[in-house]
C-alpha cells in the first residue's frame, strides 16, 4: 500500500471518530452573552398555569411524549455506544490491515 493511501486512511479514521464524538455530544455554548441589538424588544408577560393531575393511589401516570422514559434513555445510550464501538473496530481493523501491507512480516 502506498504511503499516501495510509495517510488518507488514518486521516479518514480520525475524522470518522471526530464526527461520532461531535454527533453524540451535547450542544456547546458558543457565546458568553447574547448579542446586543440596536433596538429594544418588547417585553411580554406570559402567565403560565400548570395543569393539575390527580393520581389514583396504586397507579402510575403514563410518560408523556415530552418525558422520555428511563428505558428509552438507556436504549439511546446503548445505541450510541454500539455505533461508537463499531466505528472503533472498523478503524482498528483498517489500520491493522494497512500496517501489515506497509510493513511485511519479517522471516
Amino acid at each position: 500500500m502506498e504511503r499516501s493511501r495510509l495517510v488518507a486512511l488514518v486521516v479518514g479514521g480520525v475524522l470518522a471518530l471526530l464526527f461520532v464524538t461531535v454527533a453524540t455530544s451535547e450542544p456547546a455554548r458558543i457565546a458568553q452573552r447574547e448579542p446586543s441589538l440596536p433596538w429594544q424588544l418588547p417585553e411580554l408577560e406570559v402567565k403560565f398555569v400548570a395543569p393539575t393531575t390527580t393520581v389514583v393511589e396504586g397507579t402510575q401516570p403514563e410518560p408523556t411524549a415530552d418525558e422520555p422514559s428511563e428505558t428509552w434513555d438507556l436504549f439511546t445510550n446503548l445505541l450510541q455506544l454500539a455505533v461508537l464501538a463499531v466505528v472503533a473496530i472498523v478503524v482498528v481493523h483498517l489500520l491493522r490491515r494497512a500496517w501489515h501491507q506497509l510493513v511485511p512480516p519479517q522471516s
